[in-house]
C-alpha cells in the first residue's frame, strides 16, 4: 500500500483585536471587584426579607413563577442595575438578594482554550449539522466545567466579503446552510445547559468602521438572505440569547432598532431571552430601551448609556417602568434557566475528556478542509517518489492560537501544530523539507504549471 502524503493547505485566519479602554482613575468598585455604575441601592427603598420558602430559590418551581417571584423584589435601582454589565462578560447579579453576577465566555470556537476548535468558515466548509451539535456540545462542556453560564456564540452572520475582517467566525455565504449549523450549534452548547448567544443581528458585514457604519438593505433581501440562520437560532434552536450588531441597518442603529429587537425578534419569532449589545454599548438610551434591547454591554459600566442616564429617565417619566420590568423578567428568565439563581449561583460541574475533546477538533479540522483543484492529479503525493519537499507562504509556520489572535474567537492552546511541523512530523528524515520564511519571500506570482509535475 502506497504511503502517501496528504499536504493540507491552511487559509489565512483574519486578525479581529478586540479592546477594551482602561477604567477611569477613581472609579468606585462594590466588594466582588465590579465598577459601581452609578445606581446604588439606598436604605430608604426596602425590600422584605429573604426567606428560604421564597419561591424565586426553589429550583424546582416553574421558571416563570421563580421569575414573577423574584421580579417583584427587586427595586427600582437593582432592576436598572440589572440592564448593565459588570463586566464584557459578566451580567449583574443582585448582592442584596445573594444573586451572583453570571459569567458567559465569547466565542464561536469555545471558551478560549485549551482545545482549538475549527473557526466559523472551516465549520460551514464540513456541511455538517450533526459534526457541528457535536463540537458545540463539547464546548459547552467546557463550559459548565468552569462555571460559565453562557457562551457567545454562534456567529451567524452572511459572508459576502472576503475582506470583511471577520468572515473566518462565520459559517457560510448560504442562508440555508447558515440556518442549519446555527440551530446545531444553539442545541450542542444548550444540551450543557449553557446559554448560547447569536450573534451578530444583523447585516454585520465588514470590519471597518464595524461601530458606525450603515448596512442598506431591502426587507425581501433581509428576509431571505440575511434573517433566516437568526430566525432559526430562535424558532428551532431555541436560543437563550442575542448580541445585537455594532453597525446600523437602514439608518438606525441595530441596538435602536425597534423594528429588528421587538417588531421581528420578539412578536414575530418569539424570542424568550435577553437581548444585549456587542462590546461597545447601546448608542444612546430613550430610543434603544424603548426599542426593546436589554442590555448595554460597556466594559466600562460607569460610563453605560443605561446606568445612571437610564435610570434618570425612569425617574423623570420617560420610560415607563412597565419596559424595565420586562427587560429584567427576561433576564432573570435566562438566570433562573442556567442555574444563576440557586444557591450560590453557578457552580464548575463535571470534568472535561480534553484528548477526546482535541480528537473531535481534529475530526472538524479534517471535515472542513476543501480541495478546490487538483491539476493532473498530482495529490496526493508519492511519498516514495520524492527527494525534496519546498514549504512556502507566510502561514506556514506561524501560529495562530494565541491570546486575543482572532477576536473574539481567540484560542490559547498549547498543543497547535504548524504546517510545517507537521510535514516535518509526517515524513521524518526520508525526505530533504526546504522552508522559505515569511522575510525571505519577496512578494508573490502564480507558480507555473511546469514545476507542478512529478
Amino acid at each position: 500500500m502506497k504511503n502517501y502524503i496528504h499536504l493540507k493547505i491552511l487559509g489565512m485566519a483574519s486578525l479581529c483585536l478586540f479592546s477594551f479602554c482602561s477604567l477611569p482613575a477613581g472609579s468606585a468598585h462594590a466588594a466582588d471587584g465590579t465598577e459601581n455604575v452609578g445606581v446604588s441601592n439606598p436604605p430608604a427603598m426596602k425590600a422584605p426579607n429573604v426567606t428560604t420558602s421564597e419561591i424565586w430559590q426553589d429550583p424546582s418551581q416553574p421558571l416563570d413563577a421563580r421569575v414573577q417571584d423574584l421580579l417583584s423584589r427587586l427595586t427600582m435601582e437593582e432592576k436598572v442595575r440589572m440592564l448593565t454589565v459588570a463586566a464584557s462578560t459578566r451580567f449583574m447579579g443582585v448582592p442584596r438578594l445573594g444573586i451572583p453576577n453570571m459569567i458567559s465566555s465569547d466565542g464561536p470556537r469555545g471558551p478560549h482554550g485549551p482545545v482549538g476548535y475549527p473557526c466559523g468558515i472551516s465549520m460551514g466548509s464540513s456541511f455538517d449539522p450533526a459534526l457541528i451539535k457535536e463540537e458545540a456540545s463539547a464546548m459547552g462542556q467546557e463550559c459548565r466545567a468552569r462555571g460559565i453560564a453562557m457562551l457567545y456564540g454562534p456567529a451567524i452572520n452572511i459572508n459576502r466579503d472576503p475582506l470583511a475582517g471577520r468572515f473566518f467566525e462565520y459559517y457560510t455565504e448560504d442562508p440555508c446552510l447558515d440556518a442549519k449549523l446555527a440551530v446545531a450549534f444553539v442545541q450542542g452548547v444548550q444540551s450543557q445547559n449553557v446559554c448560547a448567544c447569536a450573534k451578530h443581528f444583523v447585516c454585520n458585514n465588514r470590519d471597518w468602521n464595524r461601530d458606525n457604519y450603515m448596512s442598506m438593505v431591502d426587507l425581501r433581501t433581509l428576509h431571505e438572505i440575511y434573517f433566516p440562520a437568526f430566525k432559526a437560532a430562535v424558532e428551532e434552536g431555541h436560543v437563550w440569547a442575542v448580541m445585537t450588531a455594532a453597525n446600523g441597518l437602514n439608518n438606525e442603529f441595530c441596538s435602536d432598532s425597534h423594528f429588528l429587537l421587538t417588531d421581528v425578534l420578539e412578536n414575530t419569532w418569539g424570542f424568550k431571552g435577553f437581548i444585549f449589545t456587542d462590546g461597545i454599548g447601546s448608542h444612546s438610551t430613550i430610543p434603544a430601551a424603548l426599542a426593546g434591547l436589554d442590555v448595554s454591554n460597556l466594559g466600562q459600566p460607569a460610563r453605560s448609556l443605561f446606568g445612571k442616564p437610564l435610570l434618570e429617565a425612569v425617574q423623570s417619566g420617560k420610560i415607563p417602568m412597565h419596559v424595565i420590568n420586562e427587560k429584567v423578567r427576561r433576564i432573570l428568565r435566562v438566570m433562573a434557566w442556567a442555574g444563576n439563581l440557586n444557591e450560590g449561583g453557578i457552580k464548575p460541574e463535571g470534568t472535561v475528556d480534553f484528548p477526546a475533546h482535541e480528537k473531535l477538533a481534529l475530526k472538524g479540522a479534517e471535515e472542513g478542509l476543501v480541495l478546490l483543484k487538483n491539476k493532473h492529479g498530482l495529490l496526493p503525493l508519492d511519498a516514495r517518489k520524492l527527494k525534496t519537499l519546498l514549504v512556502l507562504g507566510p502561514n506556514a509556520n506561524q501560529r495562530f492560537c494565541e491570546p486575543g489572535l482572532g477576536g473574539s474567537s481567540w484560542v490559547s492552546s498549547p498543543d497547535e501544530v504548524t504546517v510545517l511541523h507537521g510535514i516535518r512530523s509526517l515524513v521524518g528524515s526520508k525526505i530533504e523539507i526546504k522552508y522559505i520564511s515569511r522575510d525571505a519571500l519577496g512578494g508573490f506570482e502564480p507558480i507555473n504549471d511546469k514545476y507542478l509535475q512529478t
